[in-house]
């Protein structure tokens, strides 16, 4: 990973019966990660991590989508992960 221009993280655990399965796949790893490019001689200038809508909730109505400015309302053990 050393040198690379930027990571896109698009990858994650969607089915495990605990909320603890789920961090694990999902929290623990993604800090791994982060922490592994952190000691990169030269660390990627960007990070992109794509989640999915079960971590930030259902639009409160279709005319108006969620934006980051939203609280987050995540669904079921692997959207809080």
């Amino acid at each position: 990973l050393d040198g690379v221009d930027a990571v896109f993280h698009v990858a994650g655990v969607t089915r495990r019966r605990t909320l603890a399965e789920f961090r694990r796949g999902n929290v623990a790893l993604e800090a791994a990660l982060l922490d592994a490019l952190a000691a990169q001689r030269r660390p990627p200038g960007r990070f992109v991590l794509v989640s999915s809508q079960a971590a930030a909730g259902a639009a409160a109505s279709p005319g108006r989508p969620r934006t980051e400015a939203d609280a987050p309302e995540p669904v079921g053990a692997y959207g809080h992960s």
